[in-house]
């Protein structure tokens, strides 16, 4: 009887503090409902878009022309002419790495026709070849033994495929340096034994 008689002769004042102080934390919980709907809203509106632009880059894009048979011919007899004169890439015993790549394409961004020499079966060449063609978008003029003649017309765009690949592995490189500074350890490259083998020599 005593707790019903103190209740009801409580100030009015507590009561409406009491009544304001349970609204507000029920606004407050329903804001940050609201808050948290519309980030993972953004979230996922973020993340489509960038599938949907990702989706308009077309990395299988070529810009080399297709060359026809007298062009290549005509391309054949040049690189022949030209001899020595050419400039060879030796494919490294790493294989086709982003450095083997980039070399290689500004061999063929300044002299146009490359001559490629590879350590390896006429099978393998023949995949090898498929697979540089296909990543510098450019053209297999002459093939014998185990070296390739590569072409590449004068002033057309990057491959997409080799500006992807740099995108990679930048993507790459900056990861593991945040991990690394994340972890407080400092990168270092252990002195080998013996050296490691060239990724690719230009010969000119």
């Amino acid at each position: 009887m005593m707790s019903r008689v103190r209740a009801s002769q409580m100030p009015a004042l507590v009561l409406g503090t009491l009544q304001r102080t349970r609204t507000c934390v029920h606004v407050g919980e329903k804001r940050a409902q609201l808050n948290a709907a519309f980030a993972a809203s953004h979230s996922r509106s973020l993340v489509v878009a960038a599938a949907s632009k990702a989706k308009h880059i077309n990395v299988d894009k070529k810009y080399q022309p297709e060359l026809s048979a007298s062009e290549k011919k005509g391309l054949r007899t040049k690189s022949q002419q030209l001899a020595k004169q050419l400039v060879t890439v030796n494919l490294g015993a790493k294989g086709l790495t982003l450095p083997f790549y980039t070399g290689l394409f500004a061999a063929l961004q300044s002299n146009q026709l490359v001559k490629v020499r590879m350590g390896c079966t006429r099978e393998e060449k023949r995949q090898l070849t498929e697979e540089i063609c296909d990543m510098l978008d450019c053209a297999c003029v002459h093939s014998i033994g185990t070296t390739i003649v590569l072409y590449r017309s004068k002033g057309l765009p990057k491959p997409l495929k080799l500006q992807n690949m740099e995108r990679v592995e930048s993507n790459a490189h900056t990861e593991e340096d945040e991990e690394g500074h994340a972890h407080g350890k400092e990168e270092s490259t252990p002195s080998p034994s013996h050296p490691a083998p060239p990724e690719f020599t230009v010969l000119s």
